[in-house]
């Protein structure tokens, strides 16, 4: 009779706390969860999970210092090993503070996703160039977390901000768009819109003394 594959290998340290349990699958010997103690033996550290059919990460869920809520999450691409997703949570270890997303080729930041406190509405999102890792795109939304409040973007190369998009309370119609400087970040001009979507006015602004000028022929003074 062939002997039962082995499931479970409990890890002890020199003073006989566990340090460790790495459980397998009983059919094909991969592992497929490892848990990490912290120094007393019985507190959970962290948590690795592994595809059932490679053995390679999936993900890992680390915990607070007392071993009881959730602080952050790692998900992995498992196939290429790289991080895609790292979700953060609240001090409850239920509502999550933010997520982070990540290119499932290079692992390079792409996006952020910030909560409010209920863990549920969304409260701004960045996005990010994954070659220089600054900013792109930063869109805000109102309490609800879906009517836009106002939309920034950056430049990749330097990461100053070009634009900014502010919103009616509608969150499609605009209200103004500021322009700013790349290389300097220093706003250069403002657009007025009508609710319609016509200009209503354009203020040009001089970087050298922050003075400004209205194009009248927009202007409705």
């Amino acid at each position: 009779m062939q002997k039962a594959k082995e499931y479970q290998t409990i890890n002890y340290r020199s003073d006989g706390t566990i340090k460790s349990i790495i459980e397998f699958n009983p059919s094909t010997g991969k592992q497929v969860k490892a848990t990490i103690f912290q120094q007393d033996g019985t507190t959970v550290d962290y948590i690795i999970e592994f595809d059932p059919s490679t053995g390679k990460t999936i993900k890992h869920t680390h915990y607070r210092p007392h071993g009881k809520t959730i602080n952050f999450i790692y998900e992995f691409n498992p196939s290429t090993g790289k991080k895609v997703k790292t979700t953060y949570y609240q001090d409850d270890g239920k509502k999550i503070d933010f997520i982070s997303e990540f290119n499932p080729s290079t692992g390079e930041l792409v996006k952020t996703t910030n909560y409010r406190p209920d863990g549920k509405t969304i409260w701004y999102i960045n996005e990010y160039d994954p070659q220089t890792g600054h900013p792109t795109k930063q869109t805000e939304f109102k309490s609800d977390g879906k009517t836009i409040w106002y939309i920034e973007e950056y430049d990749p190369k330097t990461g100053n901000k070009i634009n900014k998009t502010k919103f009616h309370p509608d969150g499609q119609t605009i209200d103004y768009i500021e322009e700013f400087n790349p290389e300097t970040g220093k706003i250069i001009k403002d657009i007025f819109y009508n609710p319609d979507g016509s200009i209503r006015s354009i203020e040009e602004y001089d970087e050298d003394d922050d003075d400004h000028e209205c194009n009248c022929e927009y202007c409705d003074q």
